[in-house]
């Protein structure tokens, strides 16, 4: 009997659907795609999710049977086409590796298309079909996902990762490899459940070493000192993607309890309840902000717009902060935007070249108007 076959790929994308314009293939294209032997070679030994899942199939003994892997930046809604390009290529290459003996998948969980709220739910769905009820799937999540019952429907295993800012992505694709290995090795059988408690984080109240998450996960790590839980998962969700089950969840996979899974996912929920308080995010006024730091004798300050977070998908060319910097007459600022337009003009000007413009606020009305500028090109 030679080793057990893995089918291993992903398709991940964090779409924030209130982002002007769309996200095209292209983006996929000029971030990261690659299948088969190329996947292999361009994520092995990375610090990724799929990094781990290939080392732990590597330490295990296994055969990874690579797929097709897929990621684009945090922007705006999927085209159908392009979704539905990269989903069918992923199943078709599925297909053709078949039979296989476990599919492990690398996914964020906040994926939305063209006429598709749960990208991720889709494509487990369409994964658990192909392999049948007998073959194990389990997949990685990112933990600002916004978990449906499809996702957890579908898949024998899903694990999240626990960390924000993500600095476990590797662990937790290792540990996935761990799970697949446990239930074909050890005949595990699985049984999750999921709970919602009724909030709906900001990107900065889903730290996981602060509250209201911090609480949630150090309940959770003692959940999975327990010989019955094989995985515990807290999501922190992501609220700029508008969906019917957008915010936070928590899941629970015991070794084939659901009364035990639902209970302990239903304490998740009740103690996320309980920190609410904490839920609620206020930041300091723009121009207080740049008072702060004119006046600061710490040395370099740095602000950041969180309204206008390209990790969230946003544009990148809000002029909140230039507006006020320039009002309060600040020295010694520097200020990034993504304005493609404006950059055009100082290629056209040259080095050296002085030049009056309108810079930020081109992509939408959201984040600030455009703001006249005029200035010295110092270097291209």
């Amino acid at each position: 009997m030679g080793a057990r076959r893995i089918a291993l790929g992903g398709i991940i994308h964090e779409t924030n659907t209130f982002a002007p314009g769309q996200t095209a293939l292209a983006d996929f294209v000029r971030q990261g795609m690659s299948d088969g032997a190329a996947m292999v070679e361009r994520m092995g030994g990375t610090p990724t999710a799929l990094g781990g899942s290939l080392q732990g199939l590597a330490q295990i003994g296994y055969q990874a049977v690579p797929l097709l892997y897929a990621t684009a930046m945090p922007s705006a809604t999927v085209t159908r086409e392009t979704y539905e390009s990269l989903r069918d290529d992923l199943l078709v290459r599925l297909r053709m590796a078949l039979p296989v003996d476990g599919v492990l998948l690398t996914l964020h969980g906040a994926m939305v298309a063209e006429g598709y709220d749960d990208c991720e739910g889709d494509i487990l769905a369409r994964v658990r079909a192909l392999v049948g009820s007998a073959c194990p799937v389990v997949s990685t999540l990112d933990m600002h996902g916004n978990l449906s019952q499809a996702m957890v429907d579908a898949a024998n295993v899903l694990v999240a990762y626990d960390m924000n800012p993500h600095l476990d992505t590797f662990e937790r694709g290792f540990e996935a490899a761990q799970i697949l290995c446990r239930i074909l090795d050890q005949h595990l059988r699985t049984a999750a459940a999921m709970a919602r408690p009724p909030l709906l984080l900001s990107a900065l109240t889903t730290w996981t070493a602060r509250p209201p998450l911090s609480a949630v996960h150090a309940r959770g790590q003692e959940m999975e000192k327990d010989p019955r839980v094989v995985n515990v998962g807290v999501m922190g969700g992501f609220a700029y993607a508008d969906t019917p089950f957008t915010g936070m969840s928590v899941m629970v996979t015991t070794t084939g309890d659901m009364a035990l899974a639902q209970r302990l996912a239903q304490e998740l929920a009740d103690i996320a309840w309980t920190e609410r308080k904490a839920a609620a995010y206020v930041g300091v006024p723009v121009a207080e902000a740049v008072a702060r730091a004119i006046s600061s004798a710490e040395g370099l300050t740095m602000l950041a717009d969180a309204g206008d977070n390209v990790g969230g998908g946003s544009p990148g060319d809000g002029t909140a902060i230039l507006a006020a910097l320039l009002t309060a007459r600040a020295q010694d600022a520097v200020v990034t935007l993504a304005d493609g337009v404006a950059v055009e003009g100082c290629v056209r000007a040259g080095v050296g070249a002085t030049v009056e413009m309108l810079v930020g606020g081109k992509c939408d009305t959201s984040h600030g108007e455009p703001l006249h500028v005029s200035g010295v090109v110092e270097r291209l």
